[in-house]
């Protein structure tokens, strides 16, 4: 890995909090109804958004940090998606090649490409290591690819029971084996030589696992996904005095956003089908509004399967009607909520073409956050991407290890 042109983590965190501050208006107001967000208005951004053409629109949601934008778009917005460029621009720690083994059972291709770019990284946090813990190790196909490395003792935690008890009804090998744990509720305690390890270590989850790490154990291995959960109200920085600083905090709902990376193909469908979908839900929470008066959005979906938005729209109108023993609605009033949600999506996704650029700012910046915590706590630490985020989205990690650790410490 080479890591020569990487940006000192201070100033990285500097840099991507200017932009959040700076931006903190076009972040928090989301536009969820046919008025445009204030601060799209009162910057100027408005109009040129809206006039993009579909490809130009496509073309930023695909992009998303390092997007390019076209130079119809005034030059603050130009500006925003530069200084967010720069600041999420990160290098790969790993490569991701042909697959070595076969799947393992309950083990995706996915899951495989993400396990094996990752365990590239961690000879280096094994040395030594007297223990090896996975904090939410799902299945445990980390663990197991882990496991081969080495002839320390490997334990996996997870939150639920019954996936635990299939972890350990997989087949493991030496000295490997999985608890049902609740980090959040019961702690985290790590020992001096142990070495942490969590893929897609959700929320609040991701940042107990960093501090569990900083206090006694010698190396981590990270990467983290859906931010928004979390028990507090808002997320603070781990490194309180800059954050109070820079008035730094995100709310849940905010930091859900990060969450929201368009691609080409996602885990269940394409970028056209999810965006269609979309349009559905749209159409029929406002066709089933019309019936009941309120209606949060999502509870649309009650009573219907959770794919039935990618089928045709008639057909899942019917069911939600049906499921709610409401009259059917008039073929004429289906088409017509279908076209008014069609031409209001399209400028809800003009309008969310800044917070889905400043998403991955925030996203990175929880990064940062982690690793500039355990830098000031003695540890060496590189910020990267493990595997494209074709594989996966959430592909953001921290690589961590004590300065002068030692198997003894």
């Amino acid at each position: 890995m080479n890591h020569a042109s990487e940006p000192v983590l201070a100033a990285r965190w500097d840099a991507l909090a200017a932009v959040l501050v700076e931006y903190r208006d076009v972040l928090e107001q989301r536009m969820v109804d046919e008025a445009v967000p204030p601060a799209l208005l009162a910057r100027g951004f408005a109009q040129p958004l809206l006039a993009l053409s579909e490809e130009a629109v496509i073309a930023l949601e695909l992009g998303g940090a390092q997007a390019q934008p076209p130079a119809q778009l005034p030059l603050e917005l130009q500006q925003l998606y530069a200084a967010v460029g720069e600041a999420c621009a990160l290098p790969a720690l790993s490569g991701v090649s042909e697959p070595t083994r076969a799947l393992r059972r309950l083990e995706t291709p996915r899951k495989r490409a993400q396990v094996e770019a990752l365990a590239k990284l961690t000879p280096p946090l094994l040395q030594g290591a007297l223990r090896v813990v996975e904090v939410g190790s799902g299945h445990g196909h980390l663990a197991r690819e882990v496991a081969e490395q080495l002839d320390a003792p490997l334990l996996g935690l997870e939150r639920d029971v019954a996936i635990s008890a299939r972890a350990n009804d997989l087949e493991n090998r030496g000295r490997l084996s999985f608890q049902a744990v609740d980090v959040l509720r019961e702690g985290l305690m790590l020992n001096r030589g142990d070495c942490a390890l969590g893929l897609h270590a959700c929320g609040e989850l991701g940042d107990t696992v960093v501090t569990a790490v900083a206090e006694r154990a010698k190396s981590l291995l990270l990467v983290g996904c859906c931010l928004q959960k979390q028990r507090a109200e808002m997320r603070l920085s781990l490194n309180r005095e800059r954050a109070l600083a820079a008035e730094l905090s995100f709310s849940s709902s905010l930091l859900a956003l990060s969450n929201l990376t368009p691609r080409q193909q996602g885990n269940e469908a394409s970028r056209a089908e999810n965006v269609r979908a979309r349009e559905h839900r749209m159409a029929l929470h406002a066709l089933l509004v019309q019936e009941l008066g309120s209606l949060r959005f999502g509870a649309e979906l009650d009573g219907i399967p959770r794919r039935a938005p990618l089928g045709e729209f008639s057909h899942m109108v019917e069911a939600a009607f049906r499921a709610r023993s409401l009259v059917q609605p008039s073929a004429n009033r289906v088409q017509q909520a279908l076209s008014a949600a069609t031409a209001l999506h399209s400028r809800m996704r003009r309008c969310a073409l800044p917070r889905l650029a400043l998403g991955r700012a925030l996203e990175t910046f929880v990064l940062v956050d982690r690793a500039l915590y355990l830098e000031q706590a003695g540890f060496e630490v590189h910020v990267g991407t493990a595997f494209p985020q074709e594989i996966s989205a959430r592909n953001l990690t921290l690589v961590a290890r004590r300065l002068g650790s030692s198997a003894s410490q």
